[in-house]
Formats: structure tokens, sequence, C-alpha cells
């Protein structure tokens, strides 16, 4: 369990590599466009808070994720237990569960949307944060899951995909 632990780990700590560069790579467009149209009043503090929202309501979603399938998971594991099974009924079990899970991760996608969803109406309603800013990494989570994805593969490790 601990190695699953620290596989784990590893790819929550890609992801938010991966929505850091994005923060960053949205900061310094945000820059550039500044310093391209300098009469523009285009950046501010609320670039930089808007970016690290957004990437900080992505890693709070991809946990959402997690624990939800870990628990749905785990739930399936106790109840199978370490009877044997013949394939047949291990078939049948896995079929008969499998709706459990579904219904875990179809909970956890309404309570993401509802975060997400906050968290625009925050960015948009806050002069705290630049909406743009917030949104860039919102939309990015996905390139990023696809982009480690893609390094794992060229490295060699079993993305469970």
């Amino acid at each position: 369990m601990g190695k699953q632990r620290f596989a784990y780990l590893k790819e929550v700590s890609m992801l938010a590599l991966g929505e850091a560069i994005i923060a960053l790579l949205t900061v310094g467009g945000f820059l550039l466009v500044q310093a391209i149209f300098p009469e523009k009043d285009i950046f501010n503090y609320t670039v930089i808070t808007g970016a690290l929202l957004g990437a900080a309501v992505v890693l709070i979603n991809f946990f959402i994720l997690s624990i939800a399938v870990t628990a749905a998971v785990m739930r399936y594991i106790k109840e199978r237990g370490d009877r044997e099974m013949t394939e047949e009924e291990a078939i049948a079990f896995a079929e008969e569960h499998q709706g459990r899970v579904k219904l875990a991760v179809a909970r956890s996608y309404v309570i993401r949307t509802l975060v997400t969803i906050g968290t625009l109406v925050l960015a948009f309603l806050l002069d705290w944060f630049n909406p743009i800013a917030t949104v860039i990494p919102l939309l990015s989570y996905k390139p990023v899951l696809l982009a480690t994805n893609y390094i794992k593969a060229k490295r060699g490790v079993n993305i469970g995909l």
C-alpha cells in the first residue's frame, strides 16, 4: 500500500508541476501583452492571484476525485475479501459492484463541477482575481494530464489507462 501511496503522490506532484507551469505561462502571457501595449492596464496582482486560484482548484478537484474513487474501490475490496473466486464469480462480483464505483465518480463530478462554478463566480465577482487568468488553469488540466501521461509512456511507466 505504501508504494501505491507514493505513486499517487507522484501523480499529484506531476499535476501540480504542470499547473504551476500553466500559471507561470499565464502570468508571462499577461506580462507580454502589457509590454506590447503599455498604455493598457492589463497586468496587476489579480493576474497572479487568479492563476493561483485556478491552479489550486484543479488540484482540489483532483483530490476530490481521487478520494471518491479510492473510497469506492476500498469498499469494493473490503466486500470482496480474501476469499477465492472462480473467474465467473469474480466477473459477476465486479459487474454487481461497478455501479457503486460509477456512482461515487458521478457524485464527485457534481461536487467538482460546483467547486469550479463557485470558483468562477468568485473570480468574476471579486476584484482580487483576474477572471481570464483564473479560467486558463481551469481549462488546462486535461492537456496537463495528457502531457504527463505522454511523458510517462515515453519513459515506459505504466499509466493505468
